[in-house]
């Protein structure tokens, strides 16, 4: 069983827990919401997960190597640096990032999902997954 967790919660990060909820062999442990702290109050109290669900803008201390996280999907569209390494020292194994495509220069090694902007990382090795809706 590969433990998921999603940072970000937006239309990404909802179409990546219900693709992942009906994957076999996939178990979404953590989502770090990001969003703006009403709509995570609300999601916190309808959501009945049995899951870890924070809000935490540090990297560093999420609880990734707690939860024994494989895989991280970082869905966060905001140009505030690369989290890859981040993510890695909070103890995830394995990092997917979606975002701003501007930045795919400074990345060495990565997976990215499916962008508007996949013209721009032509130059990687990228393996894309299906558009939703088409």
């Amino acid at each position: 069983m590969i433990r998921v967790a999603l940072q970000g919660f937006g239309e990404e990060g909802r179409f990546a827990l219900e693709q992942l909820s009906l994957a076999e062999g996939y178990q979404v442990v953590a989502i770090n919401f990001l969003g703006d702290q009403f709509h995570y109050k609300l999601f916190q109290e309808k959501a009945k997960l049995d899951m870890w669900i924070g809000y935490e803008k540090n990297i560093k201390k999420l609880p990734w190597k707690e939860l024994k996280v494989d895989v991280v999907l970082d869905l966060v569209d905001e140009q505030l640096g690369l989290n890859f390494n981040l993510h890695q020292q909070a103890g995830a194994k394995k990092v997917i990032v979606s975002r701003n495509q501007q930045l795919i220069p400074t990345i060495s090694r990565a997976s990215f999902i499916y962008s508007p902007n996949q013209e721009k990382t032509k130059q990687y090795k990228i393996k894309y997954n299906k558009k939703r809706g088409k």
